[in-house]
């Protein structure tokens, strides 16, 4: 099924497959925890502060802190963590001692929320991480750094509407349909975020 939907402000519109009785997987293994949170951390600090609430869309608040070269990652509620780590700076996120975990609570409430959360980062910070090329509004291609104020004001507000009209899809449904345009260049399918982790393609089993 492809949903269509019109940011009535700008006349654009934007196409997302919604791929009927897709179930999100859910992440409750402390090592692939660190790894994914620990990306979804390390983008927010790069964000500017009028975009790092977006990545709070789905309810899993995600915080990464360094200090004295000691570094520590949150995850959970608003007011609470459910999931603490502490490590060093420098060191690999995945390293990291995980010192405080509630498996039963993260289960019931965050551990859906996980690859979600992950598709949202990337979708909002990889650029601005990377200095990749994204598709403008116009449809042209530009890096962020090339932007002036204006173009950047107009693009924030386009991927702001995208953004809440998934995760309303999200919330309604339980099905992710996806920020990041990820295919298999062997076989064409697109791919759910978590379908490109073992860097298999799960239709063609082709190298991604």
């Amino acid at each position: 099924m492809v949903i269509n939907n019109i940011d009535s402000t700008h006349g654009k519109t934007y196409t997302f497959l919604s791929r009927t009785m897709a179930q999100v997987p859910k992440v409750d293994d402390p090592e692939l925890l660190l790894d994914k949170l620990g990306w979804v951390g390390t983008i927010k600090l790069n964000l500017p502060l009028v975009t790092r609430p977006w990545l709070n869309e789905l309810g899993l608040y995600v915080q990464l802190h360094y200090a004295g070269g000691q570094g520590r990652l949150q995850a959970g509620g608003t007011h609470r963590s459910y999931f603490d780590a502490w490590g060093k700076e420098g060191q690999a996120l995945t390293e990291w001692e995980v010192r405080s975990y509630d498996l039963k609570t993260w289960r019931k409430r965050f551990a859906h929320l996980v690859w979600p959360t992950y598709d949202l980062a990337l979708y909002v910070g990889g650029p601005a991480l990377w200095n990749t090329q994204i598709t403008l509004p116009s449809g042209n291609l530009a890096r962020l750094s090339e932007l002036d104020d204006s173009t950047l004001r107009e693009l924030n507000r386009s991927m702001n509407t995208l953004v809440k009209q998934v995760v309303a899809h999200f919330n309604k449904t339980g099905e992710w349909s996806g920020l990041l345009e990820l295919y298999c260049e062997s076989c064409g399918r697109r791919l759910y975020v978590w379908e490109t982790h073992r860097r298999i393609c799960p239709y063609c089993n082709a190298e991604l």
